[in-house]
């Protein structure tokens, strides 16, 4: 489990994201990803790939984070992330 005095306070945070919303985040992953470890860490590529999706996955739920909607190239990469409610073009 993540810890918040393990974090690095020294760290400049993009504006808005919290420690305590990383930390969310954090403890997000190793829920829903601890009865995947066995199955996928003989492929570590695999599991990478995962954990990078529930990672955005979490911080669209617990930061002021959200998925940026680039509908003609969302399906080429992973998805860019902005605060909550901005407007993209």
């Amino acid at each position: 489990m993540a810890k918040t005095e393990d974090f690095d306070r020294s760290i400049a945070l993009p504006p808005g994201l919290t420690i305590a919303a990383i930390k969310k985040s954090i403890e997000y992953i190793e829920r829903e990803l601890s009865n995947f470890v066995e199955i996928y860490m003989e492929q570590m590529n695999v599991f990478s790939a995962i954990v990078g999706i529930f990672g955005t996955l979490a911080l669209d739920r617990h930061s002021v984070y959200e998925e940026v909607r680039h509908l003609d190239i969302s399906h080429t990469r992973f998805r860019d992330r902005c605060p909550r409610g901005a407007t993209t073009s």
